[in-house]
């Protein structure tokens, strides 16, 4: 299994790709395939917020299926509903907004390997990486003026 690295070595990336061709060819492939990854078999918490980071970027490149499973896993997981409105946002939906805020009301602050900006502790579909390390998150530049003195430390590092 690529999803969990059992016999394999571990692949998020491939195994999303055996998802896809298994939602292409019929609903009973990709049933099973989901029904697999929500009953657990071994995936954690960090598993799922890496799966839900690769349908994400595959939805943003114009996956349907990536997008569909998103839309279709955002009423139930606060990681789905925040990828989900990172991708209407996008897309310029105005719905990105009402996907965000269900995230969040589903628990989002509370989980692991979120953007949360490192300055004032925002957790918003507008933070984003520094552009200089890539490591730490920030609302926009107050937040990174603000954090600078700590920040550039650790940023020249990289």
């Amino acid at each position: 299994c690529y999803l969990i690295g059992h016999g394999v070595e571990q692949s998020h990336e491939t195994a999303l790709e055996f998802y896809l061709r298994a939602a292409d060819k019929t609903s009973m492939y990709r049933d099973s395939f989901i029904e697999c990854y929500i009953a657990g078999c071994g995936i954690d918490a960090a598993n799922d917020i890496k799966l839900y980071r690769v349908l994400d970027r595959k939805a943003r490149g114009g996956c349907r299926h990536a997008r569909e499973y998103l839309r279709e896993k955002a009423s139930t997981n606060a990681q789905a509903a925040y990828r989900f409105s990172r991708y209407l946002r996008s897309q310029g939906d105005v719905l990105a907004q009402e996907y965000f805020d269900r995230a969040r009301n589903m628990g989002l602050d509370n989980l692991r390997n979120f953007p949360i900006c490192a300055s004032c502790g925002n957790v918003g579909l507008d933070v984003s990486l520094c552009g200089r390390c890539r490591r730490k998150y920030f609302c926009g530049p107050a937040c990174i003026q603000k954090a600078w003195q700590v920040h550039r430390h650790e940023c020249s590092r990289s």
